[in-house]
């Protein structure tokens, strides 16, 4: 019994141990028609399950809730039935992991831990230094009862 009782905890100490390995913020690019990125976080909770969450942040800041999470060995499972979408990846070392994600379709994804997302590249919101002249300015019309103001730019 007492034998019964120690592989018990050594196999639920390997679990916790396996799950904390996935535990954590990790972030790929998936090749589908355009580059976009995805980010899975990973938690368990204090009863040793598993969630997870997806978002596309090229798409929208909306996060997908996974209704299943589960590892096998080396391998996480997830899937969130209401989008069609699954993933099946492989840890390879402590900070990699290489699998499939699934909507319709299997797209090859390796995703990265990461202490926090990457942020997106906007041209349309350029930030200094900028590479031409630029100068804020106000003025008013004759009355004084409506200001104008704007950005001046220049080569």
């Amino acid at each position: 019994m007492k034998a019964l009782i120690l592989i018990s905890k050594l196999l639920s100490l390997a679990f916790v141990t396996c799950a904390q390995s996935f535990n954590g913020t990790w972030e790929g690019k998936l090749q589908v028609t355009v580059q976009l990125r995805v980010v899975l976080m990973i938690t368990t909770s204090t009863d040793g399950t598993l969630k997870a969450t997806l978002q596309s942040p090229d798409q929208s800041s909306a996060l997908i809730f996974a209704d299943t999470c589960f590892i096998k060995n080396d391998s996480l499972f997830l899937t969130a039935k209401k989008y069609a979408v699954s993933f099946k990846g492989k840890l390879n070392g402590l900070n990699t992991m290489h699998g499939f994600f699934t909507q319709g379709k299997d797209y090859p994804l390796t995703l990265n831990k990461v202490t926090s997302i990457s942020e997106l590249k906007r041209p349309q919101t350029p930030r200094p230094p900028f590479n031409y002249h630029s100068e804020e300015i106000t003025f008013h019309n004759s009355d004084h009862s409506i200001q104008f103001a704007g950005t001046l730019s220049w080569p």
